[in-house]
């Protein structure tokens, strides 16, 4: 990324109301391409959250694509820390969690991700950004 500002940062909220769902994210990652290319100064995108523990992955396959889109085009995950914060928002909405957690088989764990800005425009300009196709695997 060539430096860590100006960037994008996607957070997502607590309680959605709604299934966090693979076709939003993507809807959302398009609009970013878009605003990113007119933007130039910004370096890319950057979120942390325990939704990016590659455990989670295992523990609800449903929310993989989170992970899949950015290692599948250029993307960077690494390891930031497990706080009081990062646990109560993993437990907050799931039973599986909060009874792995018990028992001690899973400890909630903050991950960042990075997406340069290079990659992403390649991303969205292969067509995978700006179609209404889902966006792991993509192009």
């Amino acid at each position: 990324m060539k430096g860590f500002a100006p960037v994008f940062e996607v957070q997502l909220p607590k309680q959605m109301g709604r299934p966090l769902s693979e076709e939003a994210v993507c809807q959302s990652y398009r609009l970013l391409a878009a605003v990113l290319k007119r933007n130039p100064e910004v370096k890319g995108l950057y979120a942390s959250s325990w939704y990016h523990d590659p455990a989670v992955a295992v523990i609800n396959p449903r929310l993989r694509f989170l992970n899949e889109l950015f290692l599948q085009n250029g993307g960077l995950i690494h390891r930031l820390d497990t706080t009081p914060h990062c646990i109560e928002d993993a437990l907050l909405k799931s039973t599986t969690r909060q009874r792995l957690y018990a028992e001690g088989k899973y400890l909630p764990t903050s991950y960042a991700r990075y997406w340069a800005r290079n990659a992403m425009l390649a991303w969205a300009e292969a067509g995978a950004g700006f179609t209404t196709q889902p966006c792991v695997g993509a192009p």
